[in-house]
């Protein structure tokens, strides 16, 4: 989303699609910088520190000529470790799905500083597509569009899965950006952009106006963010499935526009007025609700039947 007064650059400088060397003669180092092409990293989990943050990529070792480009987006850190921990947990549980379908993976580590990962404001940093200097809708695309310019890729399209805080940013991201989404899991994400225009933006799509402060070191902006009503019609007629465990039933906080009180019954409230709202808008519904059984709130617990999900889109975007 556009804020007032925030860079949205597109200049992406991959530090670790380099390889450094430092030389140290007479006292005085020098940097010796040589370009390395990602696909030299082939078969092994690699962290990448870019200009606006970082991520962990997996490169498969049967890369397909054109891959296909998945984003993982992870949920609130645990107690005790910080985004990129979590980030790096995500991605060591795709490995195996990565070398099946010959996709590249990269999971994104949505820091404090940078993107509000643990307390992210009144508007939930990330969540909410929020950054500090660069919004996290666009420090992904900038991602992405790094890989496809490395393997060549026409389509902007790519793919997501977001656990929790990351579902909801999912969710978020494809009623902003449909036309670069080209399928998505969301796994029990707490809260949801309803297609209601009362309700304001990121809750609702109606209008949000409201002065903001990232933290007590940054100024105070203006925000206005008005969404596109015609991206909940679009997103609703995409293959995104919201995954919730049956027994995730903790209770949630009442924030405006929310239809559930528990992330099951939000998740499949959601749903149901996403894909109403598109066909009431002349589209189409597709969206679907999975419950899966004996199951909590637990990303890892969950992930196993959200990989199946997305590797059956994958699959229907072959035929």
């Amino acid at each position: 989303m556009k804020r007032a007064n925030q860079s949205r650059s597109k200049n992406l400088h991959i530090i670790a699609a380099c390889v450094i060397l430092l030389v140290v003669t007479a006292g005085v180092i020098t940097v010796l910088v040589q370009k390395a092409h990602p696909e030299e990293k082939q078969g092994r989990i690699t962290p990448v520190h870019a200009e606006h943050g970082s991520y962990l990529q997996y490169i498969p070792s049967n890369v397909a000529s054109t891959p296909d480009i998945i984003i993982l987006a992870h949920g609130t850190p645990d107690k005790g470790k910080s985004a990129f921990d979590m980030a790096e947990i995500y991605i060591g549980h795709w490995v195996d799905f990565a070398e099946e379908t010959g996709a590249i993976v990269l999971s994104v580590a949505f820091d404090q500083h940078n993107y509000g990962s643990i307390e992210g404001g009144d508007l939930g940093g990330y969540r909410s597509l929020m950054g500090r200097t660069i919004n996290a809708d666009a420090f992904v695309e900038e991602i992405v569009d790094y890989y496809r310019s490395a393997f060549a890729i026409d389509d902007e399209r790519f793919y997501l899965y977001g656990h929790s805080a990351g579902g909801q940013f999912v969710a978020r991201y494809s009623v902003t950006h449909p036309e670069r989404v080209k399928g998505a899991v969301i796994s029990a994400a707490g809260r949801y952009p309803y297609p209601d225009p009362s309700v304001a933006w990121p809750f609702g799509m109606g209008r949000l106006q409201t002065p903001f402060q990232w933290d007590e070191n940054e100024p105070e902006i203006m925000l206005d963010i008005q969404p596109d009503p015609s991206g909940w019609v679009e997103a609703a007629g995409l293959p995104v499935v919201v995954v919730v465990g049956l027994n995730d039933t903790e209770p949630q906080y009442a924030d405006p526009g929310q239809q559930g009180s528990t992330r099951l019954r939000n998740g499949s409230a959601w749903v149901r007025a996403m894909n109403a709202y598109a066909e009431e808008n002349s589209g189409e519904g597709n969206m679907r609700f999975s419950v899966v059984a004996g199951r909590g709130h637990s990303a890892i617990g969950i992930m196993p039947f959200c990989q199946e999900e997305l590797k059956a889109i994958l699959l229907q975007a072959e035929t």
